[in-house]
Order: structure tokens, then sequence, then C-alpha cells
């Protein structure tokens, strides 16, 4: 593989799943609720089930459908039992000048186990990486997110307020004890990416001894799969409202080389804001600011600045200090 398609195909690595490159999973502020199903359980339970009216429900309606790109991307709805979405980008690398054929598979079942697969295809080379993780995610709280969603609900219908001190048009809705203390998230899983071994000759997965067979397929695959627990600090909403939201939220990671016995450390910050209805006909206009840190091999932290504007399906993100633009198909 050429350097410049090794750069290109690790430019686009989600924050902080792949500690190669760190990005920003993050979606639209309701579709976030995806990565928190254990709570969809408490929405069935105790929200109202009366439809927001006006503008705001309007705006909020379509948070669920839309989506953002990012180390993360958008979640939507499920049926019940799984939540998940299929995303698939066009992506031209503004430094090595290449495009690439982008896909992302996101699902969540109520038991909350996690899984995220993304796959990258240079369209020059046809080189290909393949990388995601699977984890079993458990949450110290009810997410903020969907306790504004039912107080939002509850509010409308002129019924019981289980939480009246909780005002969804507040700056700082859950407070400053929320945004210190509560709304944790804790997965521990694994995670895999092929670019950590090479691929293996067609004849040593047919069981050519000259590569060792069958031992040497299982080498390569122990040397792709590491061990990881992730911390998340579950979206904390700043301000929102009919027309626009904004929230800050953050992740740390370390995954373990069962290989190497080493441990590998990252996270990522971030401060989400979405414009509903920028333009009248329904887009959105979004923005997310931050920073990512991963270990450089001499193993300190860098930090490295993060930038993601999109409008609609277009959109240009700065990660790992490279420009990228991105058409969502």
């Amino acid at each position: 593989m050429s350097r410049s398609t090794q750069q290109l195909l690790a430019a686009d690595a989600p924050a902080p799943e792949a500690l190669s490159s760190l990005s920003r999973r993050p979606a639209s502020l309701l579709a976030t609720l995806a990565e928190a199903s254990t709570s969809t359980t408490t929405a069935r339970r105790g929200a109202a089930p009366t439809a927001v009216a006006g503008t705001s429900a309007t705006a909020r309606g379509r948070r669920a459908d839309s989506s953002e790109e990012s180390e993360e991307a958008s979640e939507g709805g499920g049926d019940g039992d799984t939540f998940g979405n299929l995303k698939t980008q066009l992506v031209w690398d503004c430094v090595g000048r290449r495009l690439c054929l982008s896909a992302r598979q996101y699902a969540e079942t109520d038991r909350k186990l996690e899984v995220k697969l993304k796959g990258m295809l240079d369209t020059a080379s046809g080189q290909h990486r393949v990388w995601g993780h699977l984890r079993r995610n458990f949450y110290t709280h009810v997410p903020l997110l969907q306790r504004l969603m039912t107080a939002s609900a509850q509010r409308a219908g002129g019924g019981w307020v289980d939480e009246p001190n909780l005002d969804p048009d507040a700056f700082l809705p859950g407070g400053v004890r929320c945004l210190l203390f509560k709304d944790w998230a804790i997965g521990p899983g694994v995670s895999y990416d092929t670019a950590r071994a090479p691929p293996l000759p067609p004849s040593a997965s047919t069981g050519n001894t000259t590569y060792g067979g069958n031992a040497g397929l299982g080498s390569t695959l122990g040397k792709r799969v590491k061990y990881q627990l992730a911390i998340k600090k579950n979206p904390q909403v700043l301000r929102n409202g009919p027309r626009s939201d904004v929230w800050v939220q953050a992740r740390a990671l370390a995954e373990f080389d069962p290989k190497a016995s080493e441990v590998a450390l990252g996270g990522s910050v971030r401060l989400k804001a979405i414009r509903y209805g920028l333009t009248g006909s329904g887009q959105d206009l979004r923005a997310s600011l931050g920073w990512d840190w991963t270990q450089d091999e001499q193993g300190r932290l860098r930090k490295m600045p993060y930038v993601h504007l999109s409008d609609g399906k277009l959109g240009c993100r700065l990660q790992n200090r490279r420009w990228q633009i991105m058409y969502t198909l």
C-alpha cells in the first residue's frame, strides 16, 4: 500500500474508537438517543404520548431523522429492539487528492449492545480498510436528552410533569451537577482494524505451510483485535430551542493490545450546534468544534483540532490535520 493511500485511509478513522486517528460521532441531538437506548424503556413507560405542537415539534421531529458527519454516524430509530442506520459517502481527501467511498453501519440493541463498523475504499488504488467495535454500554443515569424529550412532551400535554425543575428552554437545563457528575456511560468491548496487520496472501488462508497456514491467519486476526474500555460523557445540552440546539460531549478510550501487552489512550471533546431550517427547505446547518487526543509512537498524547461543517448532504471536515470534503449518498 502506498504511503499516500495509507494516510488517506487512516485519516477517516473514527474517534476515539480507532486510536490511530480521532474524530466525532456525533450525531444530531435527539438522534444520539440511540446511543442511550437503555432510556427508551423509560420513555415508553413515563413519557406522555402527546406530540409537541407548533414549530418546536417540527424542528425536534427532524432531529430524530437528521444526521451529522463526525466520528460517529447519526442513529435513527428502530423497531423497539434494535436501533441504527447505514450511511454511505464520497470522501475527497484534499491532501492526498484521492476519492474514497465510505460506508458506516451503526446498531444498538435494547440490551445496550453497540456495534459500529466502517469501511473505506480508495477508488484509485483499490486499497481498502475495515474497522469497528463491539461494546456493551452501561449508563449511570437516564440520559439528559431523554429527560428533556419527556419533559417537553409532558409540558406540551398540560398534564403531570415528572421533573418540574427541568426546564427544556433554559440555558444548561440539566444544571451544573448533571454536567459534572451525571450522565456517564462506560463501555467495555473489543475493536477490530485491518490497518493493524497487512492482509495475508491467498495461499496463507488455504493452509500453505510457507505462511503458517491457519496459524498465520490466527496471528493476523490477533493483531487486528484489541480490548477496549470507553468512557463517554453523554451529550450535555447548553441551549435547546425550536430553531437551534447547542451541546457538548466528551469521550475517552483505553485500548489494550494483548500481543504487545501495551495500552494506548485517546479522547475527544466536542462543542456542537445545529441551526434548523436555515434555507427554509428543511436543510440544517451543523457545526462541530473540538480537540482530539491520540498517542504517538513515543507514548505522548498529541492534541489536534477538529472542525466539521455541513449543510444537507455536503460537508467538510478537518481531522488529523487533513481537510476532507464529504458528500452523503
